[in-house]
């Protein structure tokens, strides 16, 4: 049995951004990291040259307070290929990532146990204990819970051409993989940034033949493009026309007056800092609105792809989008069709989601509950039991990208070393 004083679980990015303001608060401190395997997560972990972020570097810093340090990292090493770039290879952040995690590492305060684990409860008087699947079992005076997103599952019909889950079936393809013939098809569903990641991943992979993307919308994710920020005033009237009146249909109706005054990606970005805010306004009717009526509608707008992806889909003659709900009977249609068919939807954050069995005890217990709206979770001891990243949603509207998951994790680094 180990003791430590405080217990993390989780191994993205969420995890690191944690540790390294841990290490940095609270030097004294023994951390226990519980993650299943080493990595720096998903969205990361591709060594395709065409998949890039969707942020500018020089807002991808791993620390709160020096948001421009994945920036001069780059600018460090002259030798990584494409460090010159805005929108960098999503691969280039998994190293530097690699790099913050060995830097916490370093420090001597970490123990890394590798396991998944079984359940996390609080025996009477006692600390906080995680059982793992092997047996081994932890203590700690405090646990941080940061599973990343939610497990995609699938309804889909089993059958070979059929690809539930499009990063995980990436990610695994071998280096000597061998594309469909330019006389078939692949279809895509669903056209958000994960397709538009797959169709210039399959490309590059050298596949010629059509690709047929279907989703709801029958839309892209839209592009980014060089607007300049609203001023410091315009910004602050625009918060304050929103938060006089907080219902959905307001948002919507101020949102259109600026965006018809000024360019509607710096109204959008204008609202990046007070999200949090104009969300937790919201009567809970009206979130449930906005997650039914706009989700979607909003992350299209908000969640941006880099400029020369965009162009890549934009003038590829081969590559067609339709508007479609992709049922598993139309599934298995599609299958008979398609060399290929992937599933590019994601976790559906507005719906709920499938988070790991730890969780199970925790809401047994009475530690954790399902928010409001039934897409997260929330912890009712949040000074001894801290939850981070998507397992929020829904008490947050922002916790999955970057700058949220970093700040959420020196707040709760301050919080507790203050406590």
């Amino acid at each position: 049995m180990s003791s430590f004083d405080v217990l993390l679980v989780g191994g993205g990015a969420s995890a690191i951004f944690t540790l390294l303001q841990f290490t940095q608060a609270m030097p004294c401190w023994r951390i226990g990291w519980v993650r299943a395997q080493a990595g720096v997560g998903v969205a990361y972990a591709t060594a395709s040259v065409r998949h890039l972020l969707n942020v500018p570097a020089a807002r991808m810093g791993a620390y709160a307070d020096a948001v421009d340090d994945f920036d001069r990292w780059l600018r460090s090493n002259p030798e990584l290929s494409g460090s010159a770039e805005v929108f960098v290879p999503r691969g280039l952040y998994g190293r530097y990532l690699a790099q913050m995690r060995e830097r916490a590492l370093s420090t001597g305060q970490i123990t890394v146990l590798e396991g998944e684990v079984l359940c996390c409860h609080r025996p009477a008087s006692a600390d906080w204990r995680l059982e793992l699947t092997d047996g081994r079992r932890l203590d700690g005076a405090r646990v941080v819970l940061a599973p990343g997103l939610p497990s995609l599952g699938s309804d889909w019909p089993t059958h070979t051409a059929l690809v539930a889950d499009a990063w995980s079936w990436w990610l695994r393809l071998p280096a000597d993989w061998q594309p469909p013939s330019a006389e078939e098809t692949i279809t895509l569903v669903g056209s958000g940034l994960t397709a538009m990641d797959m169709v210039v991943g399959l490309r590059e992979r050298g596949f010629e033949g059509h690709i047929r993307v279907l989703s709801r919308s029958g839309q892209w994710s839209c592009a980014h493009d060089d607007t300049a920020p609203l001023d410091a005033a315009v910004q602050a009237q625009l918060i304050a026309g929103l938060i006089v009146r907080p219902t959905a249909r307001d948002y919507v109706r101020v949102l259109r007056r600026a965006s018809a005054q000024y360019p509607w990606r710096a109204v959008i970005d204008a609202l990046r800092p007070h999200s949090q805010t104009l969300w937790q306004a919201l009567p809970l009717n009206e979130r449930r609105r906005v997650l039914r009526h706009g989700f979607e509608s909003w992350n299209r707008l908000r969640h941006r792809a880099p400029p020369s992806t965009a162009r890549a889909i934009a003038e590829d003659p081969k590559l067609s989008i339709a508007r479609a709900r992709v049922t598993s009977r139309l599934a298995e249609q599609l299958a008979e069709s398609s060399a290929l068919v992937l599933n590019c939807g994601g976790p559906v954050l507005s719906r709920g989601g499938r988070w790991p069995r730890v969780f199970e005890t925790l809401l047994a217990d009475g530690h954790v509950r399902i928010n409001e709206l039934a897409t997260g979770l929330q912890s009712l001891l949040p000074a001894e039991l801290a939850l981070l990243g998507a397992v929020r949603f829904g008490e947050l509207i922002e916790c999955t990208a970057v700058p949220e998951l970093r700040q959420h994790a020196a707040d709760l680094a301050r919080r507790w070393r203050d406590t």
